[in-house]
């Protein structure tokens, strides 16, 4: 929240200098968590991450969805806060952070708008592509593909504005995948009559990385979106 890594600028302060209240916690086996899983101390990232997701299996939970109820609670106390305006709430991350941006989207509709950044992944084509390897344990929901993919999960986001910024080289969320989604739901916004409410941006030869464009049109859609001015 205080550093440029991988924002251009320090996310929590540029967004509380314009007006908003902002709040981000630390994920499971992530920041001050890291080392605090059932491995202990002297077990962080990839190795820490495995056994919580173990620990998690044992137990008749999944990391993932240990990571969402997290966001879910995150959002309980910020709406209770009274200097907060609860009926302008948005959510924004990358990578990691952008799909629990928009499965949070998809699960509460109280937060009005978001822009998840660089991991709109579609599950079938990360598998034809051989990329399930540029995923952690944690990203992985069992049964999941038995029942919907990617595009039915963010079509539950509708009639709600959210922007989607990703780059089509990145090997997280393959471009075709990318496309399929935007295929699938966009028919959703339209059944609403709010198309443009759904955005998604592709930069072509773009990887896995925030750039300052991608920022710029964060910050101007959530100030457009929850008030303010947008940034020129």
């Amino acid at each position: 929240m205080f550093q440029t890594k991988p924002t251009p600028e320090a996310p929590g302060p540029t967004f509380a200098k314009r007006g908003f209240a902002v709040l981000g916690i630390d994920s499971y086996c992530f920041g001050e968590r890291n080392g605090r899983g059932p491995g202990g101390p002297e077990e962080k990232g990839q190795a820490g991450e495995w056994s919580a997701s173990k620990f998690q299996l044992w137990v008749g939970r999944t990391l993932w969805g240990m990571l969402v109820r997290d966001d879910l609670m995150a959002l309980d106390y910020l709406v209770s806060r009274p200097e907060v305006d609860a009926s302008r709430i948005a959510v924004t991350g990358m990578s990691m952070g952008a799909t629990r941006a928009w499965w949070l989207m998809a699960l509460d509709d109280r937060l009005k708008t978001g822009v998840p950044i660089c991991c709109l992944t579609r599950y079938r084509e990360l598998i034809e592509h051989g990329l399930l390897k540029a995923h952690g344990i944690y990203y992985f929901v069992p049964d999941v593909l038995n029942y919907f993919e990617t595009d039915a999960i963010v079509a539950l986001i509708a009639p709600r504005p959210v922007l989607f910024l990703d780059g089509d080289r990145d090997g997280t969320s393959p471009v075709d995948g990318i496309h399929a989604i935007e295929a699938a739901v966009r028919p959703v916004y339209r059944l609403y009559g709010k198309e443009n409410e759904f955005q998604s941006i592709v930069y072509e030869g773009q990887g896995h990385v925030y750039t300052p464009e991608m920022w710029r049109k964060t910050i101007g859609w959530m100030e457009d979106k929850l008030g303010g001015d947008a940034v020129k």
